[in-house]
């Protein structure tokens, strides 16, 4: 039988907890719990919150919450559309904060996984295409990311001459251009292997490296540089 929070020890319920020990005394469950404040008819928001955090055991822990929007929030039981916007309103907080404070400091690359994932988040419930580029020292290190144009991703839209400026005006040593494919098929369209092709002889006559092309899916990557295509 499930037990209700109410018939836990006081000193296991998670508010007391956080009295007695801090909040960093709580589990992934127990943090949970407290945001969604209360359960359903038949179990606490305890027991809620267990449930949904071993429905998305393939990701490590609260990570989940980063990884879905509103819609699919309210797809688990005991999440209604009001708890849905408050969860929405966390992982909203988290990314900026995240975001804000990996680069208030210069962050380095050895792989294309590493620049996916830091830009994963910049894309997460993005509806239309939008193509980034992210200038580096010679260190690999990051030194400036910009948003170049939304729409699709074609060479009508995507300036190389625009693209060019920014790495010229920037001062950087190479650069790497990022996409989205809001399908969530990250695989390249033929448009997108020409556009990168076309960069890739441009960066080569202006002694600039193009380090790589990526282009964002559904929690996954295509690297041009891994595939051989660059």
């Amino acid at each position: 039988m499930r037990n209700n929070i109410k018939s836990l020890p006081k000193c296991d319920m998670p508010r007391e907890k956080i009295k007695e020990k801090g909040v960093s005394s709580l589990s992934d469950t127990e943090l949970l719990a407290v945001l969604l404040s209360s359960g359903t008819k038949n179990k606490s928001s305890l027991e809620v919150a267990s449930d949904i955090i071993r429905q998305n055991e393939n990701y490590d822990g609260l990570v989940w919450l980063l990884h879905s929007d509103i819609e699919e929030y309210e797809g688990f039981e005991g999440i209604g559309p009001v708890k849905a916007m408050q969860l929405s309103c966390v992982s909203e907080i988290a990314k900026r904060i995240w975001r804000r404070t990996n680069r208030t400091n210069k962050v380095q690359f050895t792989k294309a996984s590493q620049i996916a994932d830091y830009f994963l988040q910049d894309f997460k419930g993005v509806t239309h295409e939008e193509v980034h580029i992210a200038c580096f020292d010679s260190a690999m290190q990051l030194t400036v990311t910009k948003c170049l144009c939304k729409g699709t991703m074609d060479a009508s839209i995507v300036s190389i001459r625009e693209i060019f400026w920014e790495v010229l005006k920037q001062k950087c040593s190479g650069f790497v251009l990022i996409h989205n494919h809001p399908t969530g098929n990250s695989n390249p369209s033929a448009e997108d292997v020409k556009v990168t092709l076309k960069l890739a002889r441009s960066a080569k006559l202006m002694e600039v490296s193009f380090i790589d092309h990526i282009i964002i899916g559904d929690n996954k990557y295509y690297s041009f540089r891994e595939n051989k295509v660059i």
